[in-house]
């Protein structure tokens, strides 16, 4: 035990109590923080506030269930917090609390199990020095300890399986979010992401005061590519320009969504309008160079963010100038 408690520094004491929780003995003292406890005081004095409920439960389970393990309650020790697991046995009149201390978050579950194993060994060895010549070790009923050994390593178990179902479960959430808020032709946000992204950046903004830019695209002649040169061709130009636009934006800063066909809508944090012409010049010029016959349109509405601000009206106010932008490219073009 020396070897595995020095590597991962664990501690532990083993505690006789009445029914009632008050501190008949303390049967192993060689641990630091074995002063938290006194003989003749109640157990719980020096439990954290907002663990005495806890506690005060933890001794009714061992009394109604005659054996509890691994239970978490955080102590009042030396100017600070430690964290104690806790396992309980019934034993005759007297409740026995095995009470040990360490960081062993870290390890691997075989680990801990093996860890509990050997605690509850020393524990035994502990009590039995304790209490020769004074009482039979039969009486003492020792086989509570094996009983705890055998919880432990059930409950490492289910640990286990609840650790490994729990990745299972935070990869499949974050497929799901995947799918539920990215468009599967371009991997571009989608409007389901528009309206929490909106608010959330409506709100930073309101608190910072810095400016925001959404702007609204269309593809010009995209409808006359898919005509002329198949729906193939034209998924390959979403798919191009899904590329260019996350590339040509700012990666945390600028957020780009296909709200629909051929039309698209970045929203731009920390941005003024000469900003964001720049950007969208640049995209539509490397969109271009992939097909002569379409371009983009774009309008762009700044804001600031505000508790009321009107998302539909600023889209509204983008929209309208993507359309007056489109008929100036449609009448240069003529």
């Amino acid at each position: 035990m020396s070897k595995r408690k020095a590597e991962t520094n664990i501690e532990a004491v083993i505690i006789s109590c009445d029914p009632s929780g008050m501190i008949k003995n303390i049967l192993f003292r060689e641990v630091s923080f074995c002063d938290a406890f006194q003989v003749g005081e109640f157990f719980g004095k020096n439990v954290d506030e907002g663990n005495l409920s806890k506690a005060l439960t933890f001794f009714k389970d061992i009394k109604n269930k005659k054996i509890i393990t691994n239970c978490e309650i955080n102590f009042k020790y030396d100017n600070g917090i430690s964290t104690l697991v806790l396992s309980g046995v019934q034993d005759g009149p007297d409740l026995i609390v095995l009470a040990a201390s360490g960081q062993i978050e870290s390890l691997q579950f075989d680990e801990i199990m093996a860890i509990n194993n050997e605690m509850v060994n020393m524990f035994r060895m502990s009590v039995k020095d304790q209490l020769v010549g004074s009482r039979t070790v039969e009486k003492h009923g020792f086989n509570h300890f094996d009983e705890i050994s055998r919880l432990n390593n059930e409950l490492m178990n289910v640990q286990r399986e609840l650790a490994k179902k729990n990745i299972e479960l935070k990869q499949l959430n974050s497929k799901l979010e995947e799918l539920t808020f990215h468009d599967p032709l371009t991997g571009l946000y989608n409007i389901r992401y528009l309206y929490p992204k909106f608010e959330e950046e409506n709100s930073r903004s309101a608190r910072f005061q810095y400016p925001i830019a959404l702007v609204m695209i269309d593809l010009n002649n995209f409808k006359q590519i898919n005509d002329q040169q198949g729906h193939i061709v034209g998924d390959q130009m979403l798919k191009h320009f899904a590329s260019i636009s996350t590339s040509c934006t700012r990666s945390g800063l600028d957020y780009v969504f296909r709200i629909g066909g051929d039309e698209f809508l970045i929203l731009m944090t920390h941005c003024e309008e000469e900003t964001a012409e720049v950007i969208l010049n640049r995209i539509d010029q490397e969109y271009r160079r992939k097909n002569e016959l379409s371009s983009i349109a774009f309008g762009i509405s700044i804001f600031v963010g505000s508790p009321d601000q009107d998302m539909e009206f600023i889209l509204k106010e983008a929209d309208s100038k993507m359309y007056a932008h489109k008929m100036k490219i449609k009448t240069k073009n003529d």
